[in-house]
């Protein structure tokens, strides 16, 4: 390719990262901070309410099926959806989920599942949900829907979808600096503050690169049902129940441990009444010797209600590569696949994203000013030397 072609093409790439940055720079910065917060959402929940989380497994005999019955008188006109199982090791309130009353938002009860005690309840949803009452979940809510739902949701996925395209489009233009930078062999600029902008701006950009770009597409496949008619159904993007609700003879106890003949070392983390079509017991978990990089949701055991026997068993290994995807997304967009260097990485990057909107905002800013500043030349007439009336140029 001509070289001219080349720098064409490089100064319209460098066009698109500039504008996808500076049209989702606002949002870059609210979902970075935010993003970097969560990723310490669970300890930072029990720093904040100790009293909400802390049980004591000594104090009485674990049971899910009392803990769901207290949810139950908790919201006496909910539809008690099923509960949330903290991970193994971690002694925690169960946090109970129901619905209404009319589809109405999302209740939460935290259980003692050892003695039953009821220890407190919250409201999920974008306008129920109160920062001083929830501030994590508040900040969740702020982090994919801006705390203004389906809209802000919206925002949020086409913010994304600039993130990624940013990424790609930056990779390009600084594709002669990726290698150097990566070794830290790049020199950093001092020669004016918008040299060490631009320099901090390339550094910040080339070591959170791939890391932005799992987190933006990893984001957009979560978050893809906004594309859908079925989302804007209801506000909250959530489909309300419908029909009788679900019942079992047996206890969830009971179908937690079928669950676990069926697969066994599972260990449960969403256990779930649901009608789909007939009343059926929903059991998602991991099993003991699952790669962590499918989380905590990966495998299924999905039971009859009415006897306990199994529908139906799926687990990670065996789904197509769409199902692979929906289990993979969510905990490589956390960060909680790794142990605490990960996390920490996913803190630098989720703070990385506001700097590099920031940085690349104030370089755009000073480019248009000298543009503005400097005014257009015009190319004057080339002097030539006179010729003769021999037509022959004087040596």
């Amino acid at each position: 390719m001509p070289p001219a072609h080349r720098a064409n093409i490089t100064r319209l790439v460098m066009r698109i990262h500039s504008w996808s940055g500076l049209l989702g720079a606002l949002v870059f910065v609210v979902v970075g901070l935010s993003g970097a917060v969560l990723v310490f959402h669970s300890e930072l929940d029990a720093a904040l309410f100790p009293r909400l989380f802390k049980v004591d497994p000594a104090a009485g005999e674990l049971s899910y099926q009392r803990a769901f019955e207290t949810a139950q008188r908790a919201f006496p006109e909910a539809r008690v959806r099923g509960f949330r199982v903290p991970p193994p090791g971690e002694p925690k309130t169960l946090a109970v989920q129901a619905v209404g009353p009319r589809g109405g938002p999302t209740h939460i009860a935290l259980v003692d599942p050892y003695t039953g005690e009821l220890r407190g309840t919250r409201i999920w949803g974008s306008g129920h949900t109160r920062f001083f009452d929830d501030p994590v979940s508040w900040v969740y809510l702020l982090h994919y829907q801006l705390t203004a739902g389906q809209v802000g949701q919206l925002v949020v996925v086409l913010a994304a979808i600039l993130l990624a395209l940013s990424v790609v489009t930056g990779t390009f233009v600084y594709r002669k600096q990726l290698l150097r930078a990566l070794m830290l062999r790049e020199p950093l600029r001092n020669k004016g503050w918008m040299a060490r902008f631009s320099s901090l701006h390339r550094m910040v950009g080339v070591w959170t690169l791939a890391l932005n770009l799992l987190l933006a597409v990893s984001g957009l496949w979560m978050l893809r049902a906004t594309f859908t008619a079925d989302f804007w159904k209801r506000p909250d993007g959530r489909p309300a129940p419908t029909g009788p609700a679900p019942r079992s003879a047996h206890t969830f106890d009971e179908a937690i441990a079928a669950a676990r003949r069926a697969v066994p070392d599972l260990e449960p983390s969403w256990v779930e009444l649901r009608a789909l079509p007939t009343d059926r017991f929903i059991v998602m978990g991991r099993h003991a010797r699952e790669s962590k990089l499918y989380g905590r949701y990966a495998s299924t055991v999905t039971l009859d209600a009415s006897n306990l026997g199994v529908l139906d068993v799926r687990r990670p290994e065996a789904l197509a590569l769409g199902g692979k995807l929906d289990v993979l997304a969510f905990p490589l967009h956390q960060g909680h696949w790794g142990g605490l260097p990960v996390r920490l990485l996913y803190v630098l990057a989720g703070l990385g994203v506001p700097m590099l909107s920031l940085t690349g905002m104030l370089l755009w800013l000073r480019r248009n000013r000298r543009r503005r500043v400097q005014p257009a030349t015009q190319p004057g007439p080339v002097a030539r030397p006179p010729v003769p009336a021999t037509g022959t140029p004087k040596v």
